[in-house]
């Protein structure tokens, strides 16, 4: 049987740990004893989740980041270096959507789309590599979305980022898989967070806790697994779009979107 590669006093990396899915992961990693860098744009939201997790009392860091500039990337990268910070545990959770018709984007939102969903998390990923494979250790999460499988309508730039970082993260699981580093990606389906609502999507579905998905999450991550997919719609989504031809699976889109 494998060790559980999540354990108390490890240091994990969080992206978008100010509220939602990031917040949700910040509480349940401080429950298991492991020390965090928090990471957010908002540094209200940040004072916020350090207060609320005081009472764990382990070491945990707020790092305000504005993802969608390059050089507060670079930033968070010199500060680790410079800390000299080992990273055992990287989230790549930040993200930002807009759903609109494709032509309504303007060139603004598409490099500030681009920014923060996928130079960041890659350049962000392209270092602490480098430090886990010389360390020969380490787990790298890169949240992704069950709109990467298929054909999202008014989220098409999202959905076209999502289906990057997945692919991203898949290749380099097989490059990595050989050493004692996991590379993991998360489909997220519909969670309860305001990530809808900050997007311009209204909708009267109810998304999934975001605690009950970190904890489906650990437990995947302590059992090996590269990917995971919360949620029996999820993995119907999965499935079709993986397994099934495209005049087939083009039926189902509307039920299961």
């Amino acid at each position: 049987m494998n060790p559980k590669l999540i354990k108390k006093g490890q240091t994990a990396l969080i992206t978008g740990a100010g509220s939602g899915l990031g917040f949700a992961f910040a509480k349940i990693l401080s429950e298991i004893g492991l020390n965090l860098i928090l990471v957010s744009k908002n540094s209200a939201k940040l004072n916020h989740v350090q207060k609320e997790l005081e009472n764990y009392h382990n070491g945990i860091i707020i790092f305000p980041c504005d993802f969608s500039d390059e050089n507060d990337v670079k930033k968070l990268v010199e500060y680790i270096q410079a800390q000299n910070i080992e990273i055992d545990f990287l989230i790549n959770n930040a993200g930002v959507g807009i759903y609109k018709e494709f032509t309504s984007i303007n060139e603004i939102e598409i490099n500030k789309m681009i920014s923060i969903n996928l130079l960041a998390p890659t350049l962000l990923t392209r270092y602490i590599l480098e430090k886990m494979s010389n360390n020969n250790s380490g787990i790298i999460l890169n949240i992704s979305s069950t709109m990467a499988l298929r054909p999202s309508p008014k989220w098409s730039v999202y959905a076209a980022e999502k289906s990057y970082l997945s692919l991203l993260s898949r290749s380099l699981y097989y490059e990595n898989k050989n050493k004692n580093i996991l590379i993991s990606v998360l489909y997220a389906g519909k969670i309860n967070t305001d990530f809808d609502r900050n997007a311009g999507f209204q909708s009267h579905k109810t998304g999934k806790n975001p605690d009950a998905i970190v904890r489906y999450t650990l437990k995947k991550l302590n059992k090996y697994h590269s990917i995971i997919i919360p949620g029996a719609k999820a993995k119907i989504i999965y499935f079709c779009f993986k397994m099934l031809p495209d005049f087939i699976t083009k039926r189902f889109l509307r039920y299961l979107t």
